[in-house]
């Protein structure tokens, strides 16, 4: 079966990856966009955005002759019957109309093959008639549910299982996120394929710091209440062991909404080389200007990634310290 989902522009070589990893076969790589087959229909994968069904595919962006195409080929049942749903046109990331009737006639389509009432305004489910920059526009069946709200400086969790996937993951790892906000990026470990050892979260703030430790109390999960630690600190206390973490992931402040001092930077990655093990992955998200100028030299690079944030652009760095 055919399917479409979106993920963060700029990681399209690591998301392919994963995406072989995971079993599925990426038919069509685009900016921020994948076509694959899967045998099974996939549910929530953490890395994408979200997923579709692909009920038709054709090599043109006239979204008109789209719509018409859908008509004509009395497209089949989807493998769902919603309570009800709506209907999203899209050309190239902006959504648009079609011509009066030219809708009516595809919502009377939507409604046979999804056996259901159609309505505008909120709707269990969702059909889309997209068309792309490459060349190529589809109709499509959205299977995942819309993403939760993320408050003020969380990242989303696709996000942050992404900045994780980066760090290439071990059963073995003792991972650290020193400025762990809300949290998402310590929780996105946890939900890994790959296992742990531990998982530290250190927070300056004290309120953030007890929601996290409220949140995974909730979480049903013996590893999770055995192996997940939770610290309140200035993270350059220097409080850590030296050489005890095999990977460190994070999202530090960037001093643009908040200045930070001149030598937090230099001081922090000072840190990161002092407590990170030989051979231990360091990946971070950041807008600060010049932080690869600010290595040790300890650090090796291994890759980066160019994304936007809140439409702020932002790079992910990944080093390994030497051995």
């Amino acid at each position: 079966m055919l399917f479409y989902a979106t993920f963060i522009s700029g990681f399209d070589p690591l998301v392919a990856k994963l995406m072989h990893r995971d079993g599925m076969d990426v038919v069509r790589l685009m900016d921020g966009a994948v076509e694959f087959e899967s045998k099974t229909i996939p549910a929530d994968i953490p890395y994408l955005n979200n997923i579709f069904i692909v009920l038709r595919r054709l090599s043109h962006t006239n979204l008109n002759k789209l719509a018409q195409d859908v008509i004509a080929n009395q497209t089949e049942r989807i493998p769902f019957k919603p309570k009800n749903f709506r209907v999203f046109v899209s050309q190239e990331n902006e959504l648009v109309s079609l011509p009066g009737g030219l809708m009516h006639d595809v919502v009377e389509t939507f409604t046979r093959i999804s056996r259901s009432p159609f309505s505008p305004r909120q709707a269990e489910a969702e059909f889309w008639l997209l068309a792309r920059s490459e060349g190529v526009s589809y109709c499509l069946y959205r299977l995942t549910s819309v993403k939760k709200h993320c408050a003020k400086g969380e990242l989303r969790p696709e996000l942050a299982t992404l900045l994780c996937e980066c760090s290439d993951p071990k059963d073995d790892d003792i991972m650290l996120d020193p400025f762990a906000g809300s949290g998402s990026i310590p929780f996105a470990r946890s939900r890994l394929r790959a296992s742990f050892h531990g998982i530290f979260a250190s927070e300056i703030n004290a309120e953030l710091v007890e929601a996290i430790k409220r949140k995974a109390r909730k979480i049903p999960n013996g590893k999770m209440q055995r192996s997940f630690f939770v610290r309140q600190q200035d993270f350059l206390s220097n409080t850590f062991q030296p050489d005890y973490f095999s990977a460190i992931v994070t999202d530090p402040p960037w001093g643009i909404y908040e200045p930070v001092p001149h030598d937090f930077y230099p001081s922090v990655l000072k840190e990161f080389a002092r407590i990170l093990k030989p051979n231990g992955r360091l990946v971070m998200l950041t807008a600060y200007p010049d932080v690869s100028s600010m290595m040790p030299p300890s650090f090796k690079p291994v890759s980066e990634y160019h994304i936007l944030v809140s439409g702020q652009k932002a790079t992910v760095f990944s080093w390994r310290k030497s051995p």
